[in-house]
């Protein structure tokens, strides 16, 4: 019965959605889509009954659903949404920490208006974001980090879940010319607070300290997750590689931007972050034509 519910969990799109390849939900999957999203539990049989009634259920549904009473739908009410609510704090801990009690109140207004659309359990986490985060930002007595802590711990995850990049790149010389073929595992991100430490720590001092910070995150061979520290150059650059430009136009139009001269010192310091990143395996060498 538990695959059941893990099945009325995943529904969620509306009738006559047109999505390809899915159905317009049965009878049976719109009463458990309320039994498990909705506001308030059944208290009763008399409650069970209008609740299957409302989704149109047919006569042997409806007797099913009395046979088993209204106290077990409680249990498997409780098992999916504990399913659901275990999986967003996984991904997002210190959001939740951040949230406290709130938390169970974003949670109960998100399953019950918009829901998992999706049936892979890790997407849960980001879809609860996508439809808290304008209320965070309206409410004065959350932190005005919360959503930008929300959004670095998602992309840790979506990291740790990434594709593999195969085979590493080897014997292959980077010129000047050079367009860099960057990890699937590793992504850039600017923040206005120093998030970094404050999701890394073992446990949650305060708030993270303000100032604009730049992480370049990555995932390592053994999977664990690493990230570096970026000054406003380096980020720049290593932004400009990853959006395509060669090794030398990068550096050029970022020296550029930052009235930096193009000397020995710079240069150095340039070959020792390319180096550093190779061996880090989030340069993996150089893109084809």
């Amino acid at each position: 019965m538990l695959l059941d519910v893990v099945t009325a969990v995943s529904v969620r799109l509306p009738q006559g959605s047109g999505a390809p390849g899915l159905h317009a939900p049965t009878s049976w999957e719109r009463a458990w889509s309320e039994l498990i999203f909705g506001r308030e539990a059944p208290a009763s049989d008399a409650e069970l009954v209008g609740i299957y009634q409302r989704a149109g259920a047919s006569e042997a549904e409806l007797a099913d659903a009395l046979r088993q009473g209204f106290e077990r739908f409680l249990v498997y009410r409780q098992l999916a949404r504990d399913t659901l609510s275990a999986a967003i704090e996984s991904s997002l801990p210190r959001s939740v920490e951040c949230l406290g009690p709130r938390c169970e109140e974003f949670f109960s207004e998100f399953v019950a208006i918009e829901g998992p659309r999706s049936h892979v359990l890790r997407d849960v986490a980001e879809e609860f974001v996508a439809f808290a985060a304008e209320s965070w930002r309206r409410d004065p007595s959350l932190p005005a980090y919360l959503t930008q802590l929300a959004r670095y711990e998602l992309g840790r995850v979506a990291l740790a879940a990434s594709e593999d990049d195969g085979a590493p790149v080897e014997g292959q010389a980077l010129g000047l010319d050079s367009r860099l073929l960057f990890s699937r595992a590793s992504r850039l991100d600017r923040f206005d607070w120093a998030l970094l430490p404050y999701v890394e720590q073992a446990a949650a001092q305060g708030g993270p300290t303000p100032g604009p910070q730049s992480y370049l995150t990555y995932r390592k061979a053994d999977f664990s997750l690493a990230a570096l520290e970026l000054n406003p150059f380096t980020f720049q650059l290593v932004q400009s590689w990853r959006d395509g430009q060669s090794l030398q136009d990068g550096l050029r139009s970022t020296a550029s931007d930052h009235q930096i001269p193009l000397d020995d010192s710079l240069l150095a310091d340039v070959a020792q972050l390319l180096a550093d990143l190779v061996e880090r395996g989030v340069v993996l060498g150089a893109r084809g034509p």
